[in-house]
C-alpha cells in the first residue's frame, strides 16, 4: 500500500501542475490582450497622424484667404473686440432673443425685442472699465 506521505506529495504535485497550467493560460490571455492593445495604439497613432495632416492642409493660410474672399469675409477690426464682461449674462441674451407682439392702433402688429443692457463699474485703481 502507498504510504500517507506519498499520497500527500502526490496531491501537492497535482495541485502544483494545475496551478502551472492555470498560470500558463492566464499569461497567454494577457499576451493576447497586450498585442491587441498595442495594435489599437498603433492604429490610433496612424489615425492621429492622418488627422494632423488633414488639419495642416485645411488650415493653410492661402486656402483660408481664398475661402474668406469667396464668402466676402474680412479680418475683424479692433473695434469689434470687446471685453467679456461687456457681452452680458446668459439670461440677458436669452431675454433679448424673445420678441413680444404689440398690436398697433391701425390693427397691424409689430414685434418688439429687448436689447441686452450691460452695466459695469469703472475701476479707478486699474483705470479700466
Amino acid at each position: 500500500m502507498i504510504s500517507r506521505p506519498a499520497i500527500v506529495l502526490l496531491i501537492l504535485l497535482l495541485l502544483a501542475v494545475g496551478a502551472v497550467y492555470q498560470l500558463k493560460y492566464a499569461v497567454r490571455n494577457l499576451e493576447l490582450e497586450r498585442a491587441a492593445t498595442l495594435e489599437a495604439i498603433t492604429e490610433t497613432g496612424w489615425r492621429l497622424r492622418s488627422l494632423r495632416a488633414s488639419w495642416a492642409y485645411l488650415t493653410r493660410p492661402e486656402r483660408l484667404a481664398r475661402l474668406a474672399a469667396r464668402l466676402g469675409l474680412e479680418p475683424a477690426s479692433a473695434t469689434r473686440i470687446v471685453e467679456l464682461d461687456r457681452i452680458g449674462t446668459r439670461a440677458q441674451l436669452e431675454f433679448a432673443e424673445r420678441s413680444l407682439p404689440v398690436p398697433l392702433p391701425s390693427g397691424r402688429e409689430i414685434r418688439l425685442r429687448a436689447k441686452p443692457v450691460v452695466t459695469f463699474a469703472f475701476d479707478v485703481r486699474k483705470g479700466r472699465r
